[in-house]
């Protein structure tokens, strides 16, 4: 569990809710995650690190919000950030309701293209570089441009 007061009483003010309980989540390798449930019944997920570089919840921040632009995929809503934490909207694991063809997945790929770039330039963490090469949809053939 987090033992920072602080981060609790953070999220508390930002979510105008008292935290009810926290719920460690396995998966990452950088922050702790968690899922939140506040006293109104409500879930977020919460992802912690006090050692975290100045901007890397910022820039995990951003490149979210450049991804859910496309409307292509469900991303989840940014609720806060800040130096050491990001408050995510929580989306639960589910079943696939639908058999994705490669031909929507690619589509799905399409409509993220514009964004991508954008993206991934905000999320990169450790190189001072951006991390994609130049990144354009497919032209059709006959197509003039």
């Amino acid at each position: 569990m987090i033992s920072e007061e602080k981060i609790k009483a953070r999220i508390e003010e930002k979510l105008d809710s008292k935290i009810k309980s926290l719920s460690s989540l396995s998966g990452g390798c950088i922050s702790d995650a968690f899922k939140v449930i506040t006293e109104n019944g409500l879930n977020y997920f919460l992802k912690y690190n006090p050692s975290a570089s100045n901007d890397m919840f910022i820039k995990e921040a951003n490149g979210l919000k450049e991804l859910a632009k496309a409307n292509a995929i469900r991303i989840p809503e940014v609720l806060s950030f800040d130096e050491d934490y990001i408050l995510l909207e929580y989306i639960s694991s589910g079943s696939q309701k639908r058999k994705i063809s490669s031909r929507s997945s690619g589509e799905v790929l399409l409509k993220c293209t514009n964004s991508l770039p954008k993206a991934l330039d905000f999320m990169r963490i450790i190189t001072s570089a951006p991390i994609h090469k130049k990144i354009f949809p497919m032209k059709k053939k006959n197509q003039v441009g």
